[in-house]
């Protein structure tokens, strides 16, 4: 939305924000997501279960370590990081692709 006093106004940043609401931020530099990642989410998605697999094998240690600094300690880390993956799981169909995995 451009409000009338911003007409003809460009900012320095003006450009950053059509990059941050590009359709594909796929290609936003990660140390975990690859370039591959969309394939493997669609191959999932069509119940590739090795798919699905290399997924959380590329994400458990980061949602690991999320975990155990929100919860404290090992054994409820590792619940949260369980039920994280089964709630991406069983919600991967709803998956755009708008987003990392």
């Amino acid at each position: 939305m451009l409000y009338s006093f911003m007409r003809g106004y460009k900012p320095q940043f003006w450009g950053m924000l059509s990059t941050l609401s590009t359709p594909n931020p796929h290609r936003l530099p990660s140390s975990v997501a690859r370039e591959d990642e969309h394939l493997l989410v669609a191959a999932a998605k069509k119940g590739d279960a090795t798919a699905f697999e290399e997924l959380v094998n590329r994400y458990e240690d980061k949602i690991f370590r999320l975990a155990k600094n929100i919860t404290g300690n090992r054994e409820d880390a590792e619940d949260a990081m369980q039920d994280a993956f089964l709630k991406a799981y069983s919600h991967l169909q709803d998956f755009h692709g708008n987003s990392r995995f």
